[in-house]
């Protein structure tokens, strides 16, 4: 009797309740422990490659955890988690290859819509070098799973996050409400801040600098991003939205322009790979070239698209909009003591 397929589970995101006063060690200690679930629970999808939005999905959930590390720094004890913020530091950096590789195949067949239909067939050596390349990328992925930092990690974090707090810190017995619309509200002035220079300095010569300019915005939305997301709860919901809206059209453009960077960077170093291994014909790399051209164009339009994007999220009616919802006023009552 033939087995039973095996089924895989995804997990996105995690989904809690949180109390404004409950102590930020605890509300944070919480979000981390769901954030965690959410890695182990798409390792097995991601180690069989079922599906690209698995590894995807365990990148997100180790990004996030490195966001609430950071933003959150002052409300656990710094000894222990310097080694904590360096792992996850390095298992976002080893599974980025992988991502990248997914993302290329997944925007394959747009790619070959650029070009006339007369040359799109002569992408397909390309294509054939990515999936090589991915093969040998997921290997190389299922190893450092299989390794013992990463078991070491997942161990020891999980044991950190459920052990109680040996030396609580007193930024960790505020609210949680309190200690995080700190944060936001400092990550909002920052990113418009940001864009502001950029706007300003829309027409500079130096592309490399705009790019590097328009990345560091990313990273700054990203980390709100996360915040509102990870503690949404706190908030109530109705004035919430609108804000999230404004970011996430933001984020698209952002997102759309770095991968554009990413791509065409990565563009160049399959093509000087293919031509060491000899396993394409001129017309493909002349293809290559074409594509390039067009990834160029494509960034561009992204700038073009960020200045609307960024207009809604800068404006005055958001600025007002987060001024009241994350006010530096204590919500009311006080932390309860540690659960442990």
């Amino acid at each position: 009797m033939p087995s039973s397929p095996v089924r895989f589970e995804h997990t996105a995101k995690p989904s809690l309740a949180l109390d404004p006063g409950e102590r930020a060690d605890d509300a944070a200690r919480r979000v981390l422990r769901a954030l965690l679930d959410v890695v182990e629970a798409n390792e097995p999808g991601l180690r069989a490659q079922h599906d690209p939005e698995f590894l995807h999905d365990f990148r997100v959930a180790v990004r996030q955890t490195r966001s609430v590390l950071g933003q959150l720094e002052r409300v656990f004890p710094d000894p222990p988690l310097g080694r904590f913020r360096e792992d996850f530091r390095w298992l976002g950096r080893a599974t980025g290859p992988a991502r990248d590789l997914d993302v290329y195949l997944l925007r394959f067949s747009t790619y070959q819509a650029w070009l006339p239909p007369e040359v799109r067939g002569d992408l397909e050596p390309l294509r054939a070098f990515l999936h090589q390349q991915q093969r040998a990328e997921h290997a190389r992925l299922v190893a450092l799973l299989d390794g013992a930092r990463y078991r070491a990690l997942r161990a020891d974090w999980r044991a950190f996050l459920t052990a109680p707090l040996a030396t609580p810190t007193a930024h960790g017995r505020r609210p949680i409400r309190a200690v995080v619309s700190k944060r936001i509200r400092r990550l909002y002035k920052k990113a418009v801040r940001q864009g502001r220079a950029i706007l300003a300095d829309a027409d500079a010569p130096d592309a490399d600098e705009m790019d590097a300019a328009l990345h560091a915005l990313r990273i700054t939305c990203k980390k709100l991003r996360y915040l509102l997301e990870l503690f949404g709860s706190l908030y109530p919901p109705g004035p919430l939205a609108p804000l999230i809206d404004a970011l996430k059209g933001l984020q698209d453009v952002l997102g759309e322009h770095n991968d554009l960077v990413v791509q065409r960077a990565r563009l160049r170093a399959f093509a000087r790979e293919m031509m060491q291994q000899g396993m394409a014909p001129a017309d493909t790399f002349l293809a290559m070239g074409r594509l390039e051209a067009h990834i160029d164009q494509a960034r561009l339009q992204t700038r073009a698209a960020f200045r609307r994007r960024f207009r809604r999220f800068a404006r005055k009616k958001t600025r007002r909009r987060v001024r009241a919802l994350f006010r530096a006023a204590t919500p009311p009552g006080t932390a309860a003591p540690s659960a442990g």
